[in-house]
């Protein structure tokens, strides 16, 4: 998670200079491709998974603005370490608004994380977006006891971005 950290905090810091560079994160695997084409129909085995600085900058700046408009949390750096860990152990899987994009949610006891990916150019996966939900407290009530501080429950609306 600290790795994944210091490249979101490098990226975020390369956008606000104004300039843009991707970051790879390594191949798509066997099983959590397998996971994906499940839900998706989408086949993204072998792809390489990627970041960017003007994504990580959307994510840190425009889903902390509308943390009142729209009810989500403010974002942080250490939301965003998490990111390996919610697009290859996701609680929800689904296919996005956009084509090739793909939606990952996992839930936390501060919250839910979403990640939106969009595979791009036959054999790259990309971070499109990311942001943070509240977890309403009637499911935080009755599953922190039995998940091991993790929440289970309802999942963002997929026409966020």
């Amino acid at each position: 998670e600290n790795e994944i950290r210091d490249i979101a905090k490098d990226l975020y810091a390369i956008a606000q200079r104004g300039e843009n560079k991707g970051v790879s994160l390594g191949m798509v695997g066997p099983e959590e491709a397998a996971r994906v084409k499940a839900q998706t129909g989408l086949d993204i085995l072998l792809y390489e998974r990627s970041i960017n600085a003007n994504d990580v900058q959307h994510a840190m700046e425009r889903h902390n603005r509308q943390v009142t408009a729209i009810g989500e949390l403010p974002i942080t750096l250490d939301d965003m370490a998490k990111y390996e860990q919610i697009v290859t152990q996701p609680d929800a899987i689904y296919q996005g608004s956009s084509p090739g994009s793909i939606v990952y949610e996992k839930r936390y006891a501060d919250g839910t994380l979403t990640v939106v990916e969009r595979a791009v150019r036959g054999d790259k996966v990309e971070c499109r977006s990311m942001w943070k939900n509240e977890v309403p407290e009637r499911i935080r009530a009755s599953t922190l006891a039995t998940s091991g501080g993790r929440t289970k429950g309802e999942s963002c609306e997929e026409g966020q971005d």
